[in-house]
């Protein structure tokens, strides 16, 4: 029974260890994104600087998305046989969906960052935009 319990008691320790280990990749990614941004790497004078970052609420929803662009033209930096780097001088607008306390949200967004998770997956920075003059969803 003891041992039991201390499995138990074990397995909840694992999840919220694994939890608060993805909180501080999480974190970690923000102060790299900070320290590029400081540096001058892969900075725009249109990304939000960290000091004037507007307050975020966690947002557990499924989101719907579609790049709003036919053929986008891009200027190439540099190739491998691994793959390519390009710079992509307009924005790439996203009409998106999803659901805020059960009332749903239809908003325009133009990508402004991405990031590979280390155990695989992508977070993307959106910032919203106007929708297009004449423009209904």
């Amino acid at each position: 029974m003891m041992k039991e319990r201390a499995v138990e008691n074990n397995g909840i320790e694992m999840a919220e260890l694994r939890a608060e280990v993805n909180r501080l990749r999480g974190y970690v990614a923000e102060l790299e994104d900070r320290l590029r941004r400081l540096a001058g790497e892969g900075s725009s004078a249109e990304e939000v600087s960290a000091a004037n970052r507007q307050p975020r609420m966690p947002l557990d929803a499924r989101i719907e998305f579609i790049g709003d662009f036919d053929v986008a033209r891009a200027r190439g930096i540099d190739l491998s046989d691994g793959g390519v780097c390009f710079e992509v001088e307009d924005d790439l607008p996203f009409e998106m969906r999803f659901k805020i306390d059960g009332k749903e949200q239809m908003r325009r967004a133009r990508g402004v960052w991405m990031r590979r998770k280390p155990e695989g997956g992508y977070l993307l920075g959106l910032q919203f935009i106007d929708p297009e003059p004449g423009e209904s969803f």
